[in-house]
């Protein structure tokens, strides 16, 4: 199977396990007899009460004096003075202001109207000029679940029209959805812009590398996939695809310094730099059935183990031919825990004898070994993605390193942390944030 076809069934797959998850899971914090709700605002960690009668943001002063010492406020960003009536029928005085960036684990709304009221104890309020651009909003107990909005036309993508079928776009490429790729049936075929008679669309600016659109057999569209690679500037081309989808779709479900994702019920969709500098748009309009039948049932009429071994075999099917060089890794579960294993052989260069090492030595390459799996670790995880570990009812997860170095016993290590205290974490979180959960 070619590098595309890998990259098009790692899509697919990465896309089934998320839809499963595809919704925002805030737990929230109950103080004085209300829910709060952990923020950032301008990069700075606040809690807001969770008010859904509040019509506008407001701070106290004591806030926005904090912001403005960290030069996160300035005089550009006020608008005005106004009057307002608080909860108890007083009229209070307050400024209305410009705050550039709201997140809520990993949502993002940028430059959003707030008011700042004149007292130094005024609380922090959450109102509908933020919730009401969420999504869908799902309240059980202090557990607050976002579902994403659905915007634009789904059968729409960057200008191209998703209900065409594989003729209609070049009725002359018929015939390559009867390839074969060895033994196997080729459930899905992508065809390049070029021999789909597809000259304009709305991301040319970009001067992508590779543009195809990938057909089922049964001649539908399901993916457009994108690709350019970028020696310098990725970052910035990547901020402004963000910005442009951002205006399309709405914000995004999540977001981080180097990819965003939007979900929706009947597509998604998904902006990523890699480690290369490598650029990649992937729309999926819906989701082949790639798994068996019983797997198609709906998740939530299956049982605890069956969903546990559902996203389990799920993942172990991603990766089992992606692995980087040297490395695998394997997923399982043993009742509440989640693990993951990781075989690495060591390259050359490393200690093939550790009996001469002294305790400090050995100390040192322990700590190596556990700071390897700790990044494993915020890599693979994040609050915003990792809905999974609640809903399957696990309360630890742990991480096997197993360490192989030529010429000398391989060498293992683990690290672990408690579910609850991961998803107290607020995201995007530190690497110091996350080594204090670590056991």
């Amino acid at each position: 199977m070619n590098i595309l076809k890998k990259t098009i069934l790692t899509i697919i797959l990465t896309f089934i396990i998320h839809t499963v998850f595809s919704q925002t899971t805030i737990f929230m914090e109950k103080e004085n007899g209300v829910y709060q709700i952990p923020c950032k605002v301008n990069g700075i960690p606040m809690k807001f009460i969770f008010d859904t009668g509040a019509s506008d943001v407001t701070i106290s002063l004591t806030e926005a004096q904090f912001l403005i010492k960290q030069n996160l406020l300035s005089e550009n960003d006020i608008i005005g003075k106004e009057k307002y009536q608080i909860a108890n029928g007083d009229i209070e005085v307050g400024t209305k202001i410009i705050l550039k960036e709201i997140s809520i684990r990993g949502l993002v709304l940028h430059n959003i109207e707030a008011s700042v009221i004149h007292s130094q104890q005024a609380p922090l309020l959450l109102g509908q000029n933020v919730i009401s651009k969420l999504g869908k909003l799902e309240l059980e107990g202090n557990r607050l679940t976002i579902y994403p909005l659905k915007k634009n036309n789904y059968d729409e993508f960057i200008g191209i029209n998703l209900t065409k079928n594989f003729s209609e776009f070049n009725d002359e490429l018929s015939p390559y959805l009867s390839l074969k790729d060895g033994k196997e049936d080729v459930e899905l075929t992508p065809i390049p812009f070029e021999a789909l008679n597809i000259i304009e669309h709305k991301l040319k600016e970009y001067q992508f590398d590779k543009k195809v659109i990938v057909f089922s057999t049964n001649e539908k569209v399901q993916i457009v996939l994108l690709f350019k690679e970028t020696k310098d500037g990725g970052k910035e081309i990547l901020k402004n695809l963000i910005d442009e989808f951002t205006q399309i779709y709405s914000i995004p479900n999540f977001k981080d310094n180097r990819s965003a994702e939007w979900k929706f019920e009947d597509y998604e969709l998904n902006v990523s730099l890699d480690t290369s500098n490598n650029i990649t748009v992937a729309y999926l309009k819906s989701v082949p059935n790639v798994y068996p039948e019983k797997k198609n049932s709906r998740y939530s009429d299956l049982d605890l183990t069956e969903r546990r071994q559902l996203f389990v075999d799920g993942l172990n099917e991603i990766y089992k031919d992606g692995n980087p060089p040297n490395y695998k890794v394997i997923y399982r579960f043993s009742k509440s825990e989640f693990q993951i294993i990781i075989e690495r052989n060591m390259e050359e260069g490393y200690p093939k004898n550790f009996s001469n090492y002294n305790k400090n030595e050995l100390e040192e390459i322990e700590n190596y070994e556990k700071d390897h799996l700790e990044t494993f670790a915020r890599i693979f995880f994040n609050p915003n993605e990792n809905e999974f570990l609640i809903d399957n009812e696990y309360e630890t997860v742990k991480i096997f390193g197993e360490y192989y170095y030529k010429g000398a016993s391989v060498r293992k290590a683990q690290i672990e942390f408690k579910v609850d205290d991961f998803y107290k974490l607020q995201y995007p979180y530190t690497e110091s944030e996350f080594h204090n959960i670590i056991q």
